[in-house]
């Protein structure tokens, strides 16, 4: 998946070491300055996640998921530009206070989804 694919969920993954399912944001555009498209694409994509879990629709698909933490992750090919880390830190607010917690991962090899083959899907 892409970050411009916005009513798209990347990945769901259940990490077994803390018992949470992760609901991943795979992000592979380089940040530049001032990119307001690319943070445009990012609110909504971040947008749809809580909509997921809230409507009810997570716990259709992964039922255990009812039982267990929930972690938006943001997964980046690229560290953040200073806007972007700006953006991040009131996203993470704003998914804090709908219940939810909201983690970044900047992966220095640009590809931020092949590493997550220490997770079990479930």
């Amino acid at each position: 998946m892409t970050i411009d694919q916005t009513s798209v969920i990347d990945l769901v993954a259940f990490n077994p070491a803390d018992a949470e399912f992760w609901l991943i944001v795979t992000d592979h555009m380089p940040w530049r300055d001032q990119d307001m498209e690319h943070l445009l694409l990012l609110q909504e994509k971040l947008n749809s996640y809580p909509s997921y879990i809230e409507a009810g629709q997570m716990a259709q698909d992964y039922p255990t998921s009812a039982e267990r933490s929930i972690v938006i992750k943001l997964a980046n090919a690229f560290p953040l530009s200073a806007e972007a880390e700006q953006f991040f830190r009131l996203a993470r607010e704003k998914i804090r206070g709908a219940g939810h917690e909201l983690r970044l991962r900047t992966f220095p090899n640009g590809h931020p989804v092949s590493r997550s083959s220490a997770l079990r899907r479930e």
